[in-house]
């Protein structure tokens, strides 16, 4: 059970790997996806019990698994490389669906303009919250203190 939960976990830390490779550099994901994949293909035909791939079926996850999530990972990322290139309005509108962080910092770049109007709308917003606090604060300690009066006053 241990050599089977030790195999689950760095197979999850591939996958994620993975992912963040290909996201930050979509061919070196794929590069490292193939690799992996190579070596668990590689071991569907003659076990590897060094690194634990020693039963053909359990290779064969690695191998389809980890070979179609880089695949599919830096083909995502390839398109929206493409989308950027070729329509940056339909590139920042996507990436703001998915990606909010990502987005912003793109829209920084992309869309000075957009960035700054973004960025005042989003100071009033915080502004108008804190003035709401404040009123609400301050109805609460004028409430607080009439009724601290008031009582005073029926103690006296």
């Amino acid at each position: 059970m241990n050599r089977f939960l030790l195999k689950l976990v760095l197979f999850v830390v591939a996958q994620g790997f993975i992912a963040v490779m290909s996201v930050t550099n979509a061919s070196e994901g794929l590069a490292i996806s193939i690799g992996i994949s190579a070596v668990s293909g590689f071991a569907i035909l003659r076990p590897l019990p060094q690194i634990g791939l020693i039963g053909s079926a359990y290779s064969a996850l690695v191998f389809i698994f980890i070979g179609l999530f880089g695949v599919v990972a830096s083909n995502e990322q390839q398109r929206m490389d493409l989308l950027k290139a070729s329509d940056p309005a339909a590139y920042l509108a996507s990436l703001e669906q998915t990606n909010h962080m990502k987005w912003l910092a793109e829209l920084k770049v992309m869309g000075p303009q957009k960035y700054a109007a973004l960025e005042a709308q989003q100071a009033a917003d915080a502004a108008a919250t804190k003035a709401q606090q404040d009123a609400a604060a301050a109805t609460q300690q004028t409430a607080a203190e009439a009724a601290n009066a008031q009582e005073k006053a029926k103690a006296d």
